[in-house]
């Protein structure tokens, strides 16, 4: 009996824990089929003395892994020189950093028949929604034009 009442708290704490620690649990169901989270972008205003390394180190990544994404996403030459006050969308593979303002990037494989209108529809969104995002995620690609096995990136809420 005391065994089964120790293992009734720990699950009603680690259900509870679950909830407080990752508060995109709800997006994260919204993958379909094979696609996948890639990242989650989460506005930050740069401050006095923040360093790219120094802020995604506090986060326990090596802001290396997202350098590519951080410049295109932002439109940024260098990364090296970041104005104050600029709100740039920093990549991140950690749920449990968001805020309301956060957009959750979907990895989608082309499939046969796939068309951008028809994979933001399977998101419950339409194209004009995800345009805007879907353009600065997939720099340079052809909606028009989906080749079967390439990746496209989707924004999802």
């Amino acid at each position: 009996m005391r065994k089964r009442i120790i293992c009734s708290v720990v699950f009603v704490i680690m259900v509870f824990c679950s909830v407080l620690i990752s508060p995109a649990a709800a997006a994260d169901e919204y993958p379909v089929g094979n696609d996948c989270t890639k990242y989650y972008l989460m506005p930050y205003e740069i401050q006095s003395g923040d360093i790219l390394t120094n802020i995604y180190s506090c986060w326990g990544l090596d802001y290396r892994d997202f350098g590519d994404a951080i410049q295109s996403i932002n439109q940024l030459s260098s990364l090296d020189i970041v104005p104050l006050g600029v709100v740039l969308w920093l990549p991140t593979t950690k749920s449990n950093l968001l805020n309301d303002t956060y957009i959750q990037v979907i990895s989608h494989v082309i499939s046969y028949g796939d068309t951008a209108i028809s994979i933001c529809a399977s998101y419950g969104r339409t194209f004009e929604e995800c345009e805007k995002w879907m353009a600065v995620l997939n720099r340079g690609m052809d909606f028009t034009a989906l080749s079967v096995g390439e990746e496209i990136l989707i924004p999802i809420r």
